[in-house]
C-alpha cells in the first residue's frame, strides 16, 4: 500500500454518524462531536460494571464502530462455610503490553485487563491510520486492528489539505476468451470493464469497482462458448 499527499479545492460532505443513546444505568459522552473521526466514551451509574468497548469513533462510512456496551450490576458473592466466611481469589482477564507503532506509541494508561483502553498517537510529522483506541475483550484479545503511522505531508496557502492513503486492488486477469478494461485505475473507486471475444456470452458482472478494502467488488465473470 503506497500513500501520497494530494491537494483538492472542492466541496465536501461532512460524515455525521449521529446522537447515541445512553445505555441502561449508564451514560455516553460525545463532547468532541458526532462526526467522522470524533469518539463517544461511556461509562457507569455506581454499582454497575461497563460490559464492552469504553470509547467508539465515527467513521468514514457514517457508521460508529464496535458494538454499544452495557452497563451490568456488580456480582457480590458471600460464602460461609460452617459459620466461616471463604474468600475468593478470581483472576482477571489480562490482554498483555502492546507494541509501539512504526514513528508512534500507543498508551495503556488505563492498564491491560478486561475493559481497559490503549490509545494510539503518532510523532509530529505523521498522521494515525487505523482506529484511535482499541479495548481489551473478555477472551483477552485487544479488540480491532493495530493503526499505523503513515508519513504526512505539510502544504501552505490553500483552501482544503487532504492527507489520505492511496487504496490499491491491483491488476486483474482477463477471463478466458475475453477481455477486462482498467483504463479508469485500479484504485478505491475505479471499475473494470468486461468483455467477452466473437462467439462467447458473459456470465456474471459485466463491471466490478474497486473498493475501500483494496479488494475488487462481486466475483469474477467468466466467457462461455454460444450453444
Amino acid at each position: 500500500m503506497s500513500y501520497f499527499c494530494t491537494v483538492h479545492t472542492h466541496n465536501y460532505t461532512v460524515v455525521d454518524c449521529g446522537p447515541l443513546t445512553n445505555p441502561a444505568n449508564g451514560q455516553v459522552n460525545t463532547s468532541s462531536g458526532t462526526k467522522f473521526g470524533s469518539t463517544a466514551t461511556y461509562s457507569c451509574s455506581n454499582g454497575h460494571d461497563l460490559t464492552g468497548t469504553t470509547v467508539r469513533s465515527c467513521g468514514a462510512g457514517g457508521v460508529w464502530s464496535l458494538s454499544e456496551p452495557v452497563c451490568e450490576g456488580e456480582l457480590h458473592i458471600i460464602i460461609t462455610v460452617n459459620g466461616s466466611i471463604i474468600s475468593l481469589e478470581l483472576t482477571a482477564v489480562d490482554c498483555g503490553s502492546l507494541t509501539n507503532p512504526d514513528n508512534g506509541q500507543v498508551d495503556t494508561l488505563s492498564g491491560t485487563t478486561f475493559g481497559s483502553t490503549a490509545t494510539y498517537s503518532c510523532i509530529n510529522g505523521y498522521v494515525l491510520i487505523g482506529v484511535e483506541t482499541r479495548s481489551c475483550e473478555a477472551d483477552g484479545n485487544w479488540g480491532s486492528t493495530a493503526p499505523t503511522c503513515g508519513k504526512q505531508c505539510k502544504i501552505h496557502d490553500i483552501r482544503y489539505l487532504y492527507i489520505h492513503t492511496v487504496i490499491e486492488c491491483g491488476p486483474l486477469t482477463p477471463p478466458t476468451n475475453g477481455q477486462v478494461d482498467t483504463s479508469s485505475g485500479t484504485t478505491f473507486g475505479n471499475t473494470a470493464t468486461y468483455s467477452c471475444n466473437s462467439g462467447y456470452t458473459l456470465t456474471g458482472t459485466a463491471v466490478r469497482s474497486c473498493g475501500a478494502d483494496g479488494m475488487w467488488t462481486l466475483s469474477e465473470p467468466v466467457c462461455e462458448g454460444e450453444i
